[in-house]
C-alpha cells in the first residue's frame, strides 16, 4: 500500500511539474512580430513553426500589415507569404 501510494506522489508531483514548464513556456517566448524592422541578435518565434530563434543578417523576414514577421527558415517565409491570416489565426 504505502509503494502505490508514493508511486502515485511522484506521478502526481511529475505531471504538476510539467504542467507549470509547459504553461510558463509560451510566455517566456519572444514575439512572432514586430512593429519595426529588428537587428541581428534579437530573439522572435517563427509564426509558422512556433518555434524560437535568434534573428541574424540572413533571416527571411516578410512584412504584412504594418507589422515585421521573422522566420526560421525559407520554407516558413514562403508558407506565410501564401496565406498569412493562416499563421495568425484570422481565418
Amino acid at each position: 500500500m504505502k509503494k502505490t501510494l508514493i508511486v502515485m506522489l511522484i506521478a502526481a508531483t511529475a505531471f504538476a511539474v510539467a504542467a507549470v514548464a509547459f504553461a510558463t513556456d509560451d510566455a517566456a517566448k519572444p514575439p512572432t512580430s514586430f512593429d519595426k524592422p529588428q537587428a541581428a541578435g534579437v530573439k522572435a518565434t517563427c509564426p509558422v513553426m512556433n518555434s524560437a530563434f535568434t534573428i541574424d543578417d540572413k533571416t527571411p523576414s516578410s512584412q504584412y500589415q504594418g507589422r515585421y514577421y521573422y522566420f526560421c527558415c525559407a520554407g516558413c517565409k514562403a508558407s506565410f507569404d501564401k496565406d498569412p491570416a493562416k499563421y495568425l489565426g484570422k481565418k
